[in-house]
């Protein structure tokens, strides 16, 4: 999204940047001189004209913080949906060795045979 200062420094006409680029000409010819001749607002003119904001302006822009949190809870929302999805309707049925009666008989089998748990023999 595009900032409300950004977009009326765009929608300034042509004559209105020429006059500051003229005023701007004006205050550097007169910034060659010496610095006690130029008034507050002309210090802060010809700041503007080399750097455009000062470091406090940049770090309380307005951030963005909010649409990334959004996009962020609505990817990982789209992802869980997308998982249960595939897991319940396109996923294998489970298998019979895994159902309760394959496990009982499994575990009967293991007793019988005397099968030891760390090398299965």
């Amino acid at each position: 999204m595009v900032s409300v200062a950004r977009q009326s420094l765009r929608v300034r006409s042509e004559a209105a940047v020429q006059a500051t680029n003229e005023e701007i000409k004006a205050l550097t010819e007169k910034a060659k001189g010496p610095w006690k001749d130029l008034t507050v607002s002309d210090k802060q003119e010809l700041y503007r004209a080399a750097y455009g904001q000062t470091r406090l302006e940049m770090q309380n822009k307005s951030s963005n913080n909010t649409q990334v949190a959004i996009g962020v809870v609505a990817s990982i929302g789209a992802a869980l949906a997308l998982t249960s999805a595939i897991k319940t309707g396109l996923a294998d049925p489970v298998p019979k060795t895994m159902s309760p009666e394959w496990k009982a008989a499994e575990q009967e089998k293991i007793k019988k045979l005397n099968l030891n748990p760390v090398t299965n023999m």
